[in-house]
C-alpha cells in the first residue's frame, strides 16, 4: 500500500509539473505575440506619419492647380462678358455707379486707343479743355475752372460720356459712344423715368455740336433729342414762372388746403439751360420744319423785326458784339428778315423790294467776311447753327443770283457777293479745318469737315450751269482750279436734287446738301 501512494504521489507532481511549463509556454508565446503587434503598430504609424505630409502636400497643389484652372476661367469669362458689352453696351443703371473710365483700360491692355470705348483719364482732361473753350459759342452749362475729368465723370457721368463724345479725336472712339449714348438715355428715360437737368444737359450738348457726332453713317438722333431734352424740361416745370407751379394748391386753398410753400427761384444753371433749349428748338423748327409758305413776312413786320434787331445791336455790351458767333448770327437775321424781298412777289412794291433784296445781300457778305475772319481753332468748335447759317446763306445767294427779275441788276450780285467765289472760299476753309483738326480712324472714315469739303464741290458743280447761264460771266469750275501739290479731284457727277427748290418759302430749310452731310434730321 504504501509504495502505491508513494508512485501516484510521483504522478501527480510530475503532472503539475508539465502543466505550468505548458501555461509558462502559452504565457510566453502571448507576450511574444503582444510585443510583435504593438512593433507593426508602432511601424504602420511612423509610416503613417511618414506619409502624411506628402499627401497634405499633394493635396495643397492639387487645390492651388484647382484655384488656377477656376481664375483662368473666370478671367476668359470677364473678357469674354467685357467684350460682349463693348459691342452690345447695357444701358446705365443709375442706382449702380459706373466704374473709373480708366478702369475699363485695364481690362483691355491689348486694345489700340483709337479702339478703347473710352478716352483715357489723359486724353479725358485734355478733351475738357477744349470743351471749355467751345462753350465759349454757346455757353449753357457752366463748369467751375476746377472741376476736373475724373469729378466730373464721378459726378456726372452721363454728361461726361456726352462732352467725350463730341470731343474726341477718334472717330471709331465716338461711333461706340454714340451707341452706348442710346442705350443709356432708353435706359435712363424711358424704363426709370429719370428727368434731371444732367440728362437735360447732356441731350443739348449732343445737339448744340451735333457736328461732331453725324453723318450719313449714323442713326438721325436730332429732332428725338430735342423732343427728349423738352420733355424733361416741362416736367420739371422749368418754363413755368415759380408762382405758376402752386396755382393748382391756391385755387384749393378755400376748402382747407394745406399752406402754399414758397415759391422757388430759378438757378442759373435751370436759367442756362432752358435758354440753350429754347435757342435750338427755335433755329430747328425755323430751318427744319414746314412752315406755312402763305405765311412770308409782310413787309411791315420786316420794319418791325428790323427795329427790334437793331436794338438789341444798340443794347449788347461791347465784349458781346464783339464774339464772332454773336456777329454771325446778327447778320443771319437780318438776311433772313430782309428775305421778304425775295418772296413777297407782287405784293410789296419793287422799290422797297429791291432794297430789301439788296439789304440781305449786303447782311450776306458780312456773315461771309467774320466767317472768314474766324480762326481755325475757333471754327472747329463752333456749333450746328453755323452750318445750319451757312445752308441759308448759300441758298439765298443762289437764289438773287438766279433771280429772273427785270428789275433786279444781276451785276449788284457779283460786285457785292459773288457766289462761286464764296464757295470757293468755303471748300478751302473746310479743307484747312480738316487738316488742322484730323480726327483718327479707318479708311473708310471721313471726318464732318472732308464731308462739307466733298459735298459743297459737289454742291458747286451742279449750281454751276445755272449761274453761268446768267449775263455775269463765267466762273471757274473746280477742275479749272488747280493748286500746286494738290492731288486731281476726280470728276463729280451732276445731281439734280440738290438744286434749290424755286417754290421753297422763305425758311431756307429745304437744304438737301445738309441732308448729305449731316444725315436725315427730321426722322
Amino acid at each position: 500500500m504504501v509504495t502505491s501512494r508513494k508512485r501516484v504521489a510521483k504522478r501527480t507532481t510530475a503532472s503539475r509539473t508539465a502543466q505550468l511549463e505548458e501555461k509558462l509556454d502559452d504565457l510566453v508565446s502571448i507576450l511574444r505575440a503582444t510585443q510583435q503587434q504593438q512593433h507593426q503598430h508602432q511601424h504602420q504609424h511612423h509610416q503613417h506619419q511618414q506619409q502624411l505630409p506628402q499627401e497634405q502636400q499633394q493635396q495643397q497643389q492639387h487645390q492651388q492647380q484647382h484655384q488656377q484652372q477656376h481664375q483662368q476661367q473666370h478671367q476668359h469669362q470677364h473678357q469674354h462678358q467685357h467684350q460682349h458689352q463693348h459691342q452690345h453696351p447695357l444701358p446705365h443703371q443709375p442706382h449702380q455707379p459706373p466704374l473709373p473710365h480708366h478702369v475699363n483700360h485695364l481690362q483691355q491692355p491689348h486694345q489700340p486707343p483709337d479702339r478703347l470705348p473710352e478716352p483715357t483719364p489723359s486724353e479725358a482732361e485734355v478733351y475738357l479743355i477744349k470743351f471749355r473753350q467751345w462753350l465759349e459759342f454757346f455757353p449753357f452749362v457752366y463748369l467751375a475752372p476746377d472741376v476736373t475729368a475724373e469729378a466730373l465723370h464721378r459726378e456726372h457721368p452721363f454728361l461726361w460720356l456726352c462732352i467725350m463724345c463730341v470731343t474726341s479725336m477718334s472717330m471709331p472712339q465716338q461711333a461706340a459712344m454714340r451707341d452706348r449714348l442710346r442705350q443709356d438715355i432708353a435706359q435712363r428715360m424711358i424704363v426709370n423715368h429719370d428727368r434731371t437737368l444732367e440728362v437735360a444737359q447732356g441731350l443739348i450738348v449732343l445737339t448744340a455740336w451735333a457736328t461732331m457726332s453725324a453723318g450719313p453713317g449714323s442713326k438721325p438722333f436730332l429732332t428725338m433729342y430735342t423732343h427728349l431734352c423738352s420733355c424733361i424740361i416741362y416736367e420739371l416745370n422749368l418754363t413755368k414762372f415759380p408762382n405758376e407751379e402752386q396755382f393748382a394748391t391756391v385755387c384749393f386753398k378755400a376748402w382747407g388746403g394745406r399752406n402754399v410753400p414758397p415759391a422757388k427761384e430759378r438757378t442759373m444753371e435751370e436759367r442756362r439751360l432752358v435758354l440753350g433749349f429754347w435757342y435750338i428748338t427755335s433755329l430747328l423748327c425755323r430751318d427744319y420744319g414746314r412752315p406755312d409758305p402763305n405765311k412770308a413776312p409782310t413787309y411791315i413786320h420786316k420794319k418791325s423785326l428790323l427795329l427790334q434787331l437793331q436794338k438789341i445791336r444798340d443794347t449788347l455790351p461791347p465784349a458781346a458784339a464783339s464774339k464772332a458767333v454773336i456777329q454771325m448770327q446778327l447778320f443771319s437775321t437780318e438776311t433772313q428778315i430782309q428775305s421778304v424781298g425775295l418772296f413777297g412777289g407782287a405784293r410789296i412794291p419793287d422799290a422797297p423790294r429791291i432794297d430789301a433784296m439788296y439789304a440781305a445781300l449786303v447782311a450776306a457778305r458780312a456773315w461771309y467776311e467774320v466767317l472768314f475772319t474766324i480762326p481755325l481753332a475757333e471754327f472747329i468748335g463752333m456749333p450746328f447753327s453755323l452750318y445750319v447759317q451757312l445752308s441759308q446763306i448759300h441758298a439765298l445767294l443762289y437764289r438773287v443770283t438766279t433771280l429772273d427779275d427785270p428789275a433786279w441788276d444781276k451785276e449788284i450780285v457779283r460786285s457785292t457777293a459773288d457766289l462761286g467765289n464764296h464757295l470757293d472760299r468755303t471748300i478751302d476753309l473746310f479743307t484747312k479745318a480738316e487738316a488742322f483738326y484730323p480726327l483718327r480712324g479707318g479708311p473708310e472714315d471721313v471726318s464732318i469737315f472732308g464731308k462739307c469739303t466733298k459735298v459743297l464741290r459737289n454742291v458747286r458743280s451742279n449750281w454751276e450751269p445755272a449761274i453761268v447761264q446768267q449775263p455775269m460771266g463765267g466762273l471757274p469750275t473746280p477742275s479749272s482750279q488747280v493748286v500746286p501739290g494738290a492731288a486731281p479731284q476726280p470728276p463729280l457727277l451732276v445731281d439734280h436734287s440738290m438744286m434749290p427748290d424755286q417754290d421753297l418759302s422763305a425758311d431756307f430749310g429745304d437744304i438737301n446738301w445738309m441732308t448729305q452731310v449731316f444725315g436725315p434730321w427730321e426722322l
